[in-house]
């Protein structure tokens, strides 16, 4: 028996050693394994790509063309959860990379905080950079979420995706219960043939098909059916083709997105869940977080943690013991060859043969196993690449552990083959060997395994350790850069010279970029001592990082745009002084030449004349070049606020209005030279027909426009910060002070009459809401006049000129004064035009009864002639004449009123004319009730 064993070791070791047999037979698998995953893939991708362009449909949408391509900037996913949450999502436009993935950090938040859907090992770089598998799984959390969860929220209170899998998966079975060759096991070959969705709608939609003329029909032509008549009856989308469906193993999460629409569209109660046998191995769980935030500005934090309870454990000892850390619901699992097969554990007919087939399948996949830890390479020295090692590695541990009850199933086997006697003693031998040889090759690779998990564990987090402190050294020299930054644009070279080293601050950025973006996923390894604080400390440290990161990344952009601009103003200021520069010194020699001409030329005379023109007509166009030079120059100075600068501009722009006065001196000197000439009137009227100097000629010189190109005398100083300032509050108070003032302005000039006036309570509404606005700017007002004293105290101790200062002071102080007034003079009108409202409204009472009494002494008259019983109307015109005798109180308070009114109002000749057409009319009224008793008499 010892020979068998060693027999059968031999045989497997030969297998092993024998290179090219194993390494076709893993190639082949290999490939077979890869063209199945690739398939999965290819339908996932094509039916999830139905499947949201049916949502964005709904909406409206641009369709999706390429899954991995058109959802990488983030705009289609944000327009999907639109359509699904009916929220509206901020998105951002740019095509950077920073802008999409912020746009996936939007997704991923949005989905995180608002449906707790969590995503894991899902980062925005992953979905930018176009990762088949990962955002495959994004989009199938969205799917499962609101197609599946939604629509069975209501009939179940666990809506985990075991027990979604077995409501669905027993609707099924429920709804073809009875077909014939119909037995839905899974959502994966049970579906293949096409006669179960058949059979699914001939259960809720008998009266559409005849199923039984399906069966002789082959799978594409039955798929083809049960999807046209699910899209023309039921209007489910078509998210599956039959090429998709008719193959070895269908996609489970195809199939199940599928259904969920048949399930949503057709009626599903009283559905009884089947216990039913699980058909698939399920891996170990894989204890791991995310942590997600933004990323681009900011640190995206994916903080994997892997526990070390997903480590194998020993296998069961030899001796005849009971295995005991066995779990028969994974004892089923496929092995690295297809020839490789093994039994599981079964309370019957488990005989040595099963047990010999178990064995050879176990040592065999240990054997590869061993070859696949073998070839696995040295722990490099860059993080990504120990990363990528550090996740092989966790798939081989994952691997292991979901075999480990392989190598106990065995172990059980045997053992129970010993116990129950079912073997001789040279086969129990035997078994004993070989149990011992299996357990310990398990124990051996178990423990080569740790060993590399370990050793990968601390080089992965000493290389995160490092990345992150080295984040934080460049941090804090960017820091104490943007601390000792020197002031902005002191002039043009300073100012190129500034761009130029912030465009190399920006290349350093992005290339820290990178390193920042390989803080993604970082991976912390947590036991049960530090599950906790572990991941706690990480997470406060990235987010650290993250703040200042962003801090940086904010202050580049704003820096950049800053110098740009300033750039613009240097460079415009620097062009326009050229420019200034060179005219001055044209017609600075022009006079110049004049003075030593010969004036009793007459020709020499008019030639100066039309040079004096000329210069004449370009003064008017160089006043407005200097206006643009000094606002440019007070721009920069608001911008720089640089002491030097300030004087420099100051000096520059002193000296071009120097020049300028000098020159228009100049001018009005020549010209009345030549004015003073006696020249004949020959002479004088060619000058005239060539539109030369005229008698005007002083006078248009002399024109205050033209002899300096400012308001004032003498050109000003530019302000420094602090009169800067005060000038932009004052020139807001301003501007509140004009507004105010035309809204007064508008209710003053509206008529009480007018059709499409304001009524008297809205006016009292607006000019009370005005008085409490001016209440609001009073103290921003005497403030202002505070800072303007405080300003020119500072201005006369500096001998600077307090005379801009002074000006916006009284000025402020006057159109301050002006908008009380207004607003007295308007609150007084819109209480007069109430009252004249008041006035109208009690004479038109007075009115309506005036005409009252006056139809009835009309009635009265005419029927008296008639009448028999004339005592009756006597009686009654009494009491008429007593009734309007008792309203004489309210017509004199009417007239009292009117003449109050017309003291104060435009309208007075208006209201007397009224008055005095009601009065007339009210008095023959009277005098008709009093002469009516007479007459009846």
């Amino acid at each position: 028996m010892t020979t068998v064993a060693t027999g059968q070791c031999g045989n497997m070791a030969t297998r092993s050693h024998d290179s090219e047999e194993s390494d076709t037979e893993e190639d082949g698998f290999g490939m077979k394994i890869r063209e199945r995953a690739d398939e999965r893939e290819d339908v996932q991708k094509k039916t999830f790509t139905k499947w949201i362009n049916s949502q964005l449909l709904k909406a409206r949408q641009s369709p999706v063309q390429d899954l991995f391509v058109d959802l990488k900037d983030g705009t289609s996913l944000l327009s999907l959860l639109e359509v699904l949450s009916g929220l509206k999502l901020k998105r951002e436009k740019g095509k950077l990379r920073v802008h999409h993935i912020n746009n996936i950090n939007r997704v991923l938040q949005v989905l995180a905080k608002n449906y707790n859907i969590k995503l894991v090992n899902i980062s925005s770089n992953d979905i930018v950079d176009g990762n088949p598998k990962l955002t495959l799984g994004l989009v199938w959390s969205i799917i499962l979420h609101w197609q599946v969860k939604d629509v069975m929220k209501d009939i179940m209170e666990d809506l985990q995706q075991t027990n979604l899998e077995k409501t669905l998966l027993s609707w099924c079975r429920q709804s073809t219960q009875g077909y014939k060759n119909v037995d839905v096991k899974n959502f994966t070959t049970s579906w293949r043939d096409g006669l179960a969705f058949n059979a699914i709608l001939h259960k809720h939609r008998p009266d559409i098909f005849n199923y039984d003329e399906l069966l002789n029909n082959d799978n594409e032509s039955n798929l083809e059916h049960a999807f046209k008549i699910a899209q023309h009856h039921l209007g489910i989308d078509r998210l599956l083709d039959p090429e998709d469906v008719n193959v070895d193993c269908p996609d489970k999460k195809s199939i199940m997105m599928y259904l969920m629409c048949f399930f949503q569209a057709l009626p599903h109660s009283n559905i009884v869940i089947e216990d039913l046998a699980p058909t698939q191995n399920k891996p170990s769980p894989k204890s791991s977080k995310t942590m997600s935030g933004s990323s681009g500005n900011t640190i995206t934090k994916s903080v994997d943690t892997k526990s070390h309870s997903a480590s194998p454990q020993p296998a069961n000892p030899v001796g005849g013991k009971e295995p005991t850390d066995v779990q028969h619901s994974e004892s089923t699992m496929s092995l690295s060859s297809s020839s490789s097969r093994h039994s599981t554990a079964s309370s019957t007919s488990v005989d040595l043969n099963s047990y010999q087939d178990a064995l050879e399948g176990v040592l065999t996949w240990l054997l590869e196993a061993e070859d696949v830890l073998c070839r696995q390479r040295e722990v490099a020295s860059e993080v990504n690449k120990v990363k990528e090692q550090f996740q092989i590695h966790e798939e081989f541990m994952m691997a292991l552990t979901k075999h480990q009850s392989s190598v106990g199933n065995v172990l059980k086997e045997g053992n129970d083959l010993i116990t129950e006697g079912k073997v001789s003693k040279e086969e129990e031998n035997e078994i004993q060997v070989q149990m011992g040889l299996l357990n310990n090759r398990w124990e051996d690779l178990r423990l080569r395994a740790m060993d590399r998990q370990n050793k990968l564990q601390q080089v992965l987090m000493d290389l995160q350790q490092k990345q992150l402190d080295d984040l934080d050294s460049w941090l804090n020299k960017m820091e104490e850069h943007i601390k000792n930054q020197d002031a902005v644009g002191t002039d043009l070279d300073t100012i190129h010279a500034q761009v130029n080293e912030h465009k190399k601050l920006q290349e350093a950025m992005e290339k820290q970029q990178e390193k920042v973006n390989n803080l993604q996923n970082m991976v912390v390894v947590v036991d049960d001592s530090n599950s906790d604080s572990a991941c706690t400390a990480l997470e406060s440290q990235l987010e650290d990082l993250g703040q200042r990161w962003a801090t940086i990344c904010r202050w580049t952009e704003e820096q950049w745009l800053l110098l740009q601009e300033i750039l613009e103003k240097w460079q415009h200021f620097s062009a326009e002084e050229v420019k200034f520069a060179d005219w001055l010194c044209d017609k600075e020699e022009v006079l110049a030449k004049m003075r030593l001409s010969d004036l009793s030329d007459p020709k020499q005379v008019s030639q100066q004349v039309r040079n004096l023109k000329s210069i004449e007509v370009d003064m008017v166009e160089q006043v407005q070049r200097f206006e643009g030079l000094n606002e440019c120059g007070q721009q920069i100075v608001q911008y720089v606020d640089h002491p030097a600068t300030v004087e420099k501009i100051n000096s520059q722009l002193e000296e071009f209005h120097e020049r300028w006065e000098r020159l228009v001196q100049q001018m009005e000197l020549q010209s009345n030279q030549i004015a003073s000439l006696n020249i004949d009137d020959e002479v004088m009227q060619s000058m005239e027909a060539e539109n030369q100097l005229s008698s005007s000629a002083e006078s248009k010189l002399s024109d205050p426009k033209l002899k300096s190109p400012v308001s004032t005398a003498k050109r000003r100083k530019l302000d420094s910060s602090s009169c800067t300032e005060y000038e932009r509050e004052a020139k807001k108070l301003r501007e509140w002070m004009e507004k105010t003032e035309s809204a007064l302005e508008l209710l003053s000039s509206e008529s009480p009459t007018s059709e499409d006036s304001l009524t008297d309570e809205e006016q009292l509404v607006l000019v009370q809401d005005v008085e409490k606005d001016v209440k609001g700017h009073r103290e921003i007002f005497h403030k202002l006049l505070e800072q303007g004293k405080t300003l020119q105290e500072q201005q006369k101790l500096e001998n600077g000129d307090i005379e801009v200062v002074q000006t916006l002071m009284v000025d402020l102080e006057t159109r301050w004064g002006r908008v009380l007034h207004l607003l007295e003079d308007t609150q007084h009108k819109v209480e007069v035009n109430m009252e004249v409202t008041k006035f109208y409204e009690e004479l038109n009472a007075l009115q309506e009864l005036m005409v009252s009494y006056e139809n009835w002494v009309t009635t009265a008259d005419e029927i008296g002639i008639e009448a028999l019983d004339i005592s009756k109307q006597l009686e009654q015109c009494k009491e008429k004449l007593k009734s309007m005798k008792s309203h004489d109180d309210r017509v004199n308070r009417l007239n009292e009123t009117a003449k109050e009114i017309m003291e104060q109002c435009q309208v007075a000749d208006r209201i007397q004319k009224d008055l005095d057409t009601f009065n007339t009319r009210w008095g023959s009224t009277c005098e008709k009730w009093v002469g009516l008793p007479l007459k009846l008499a």
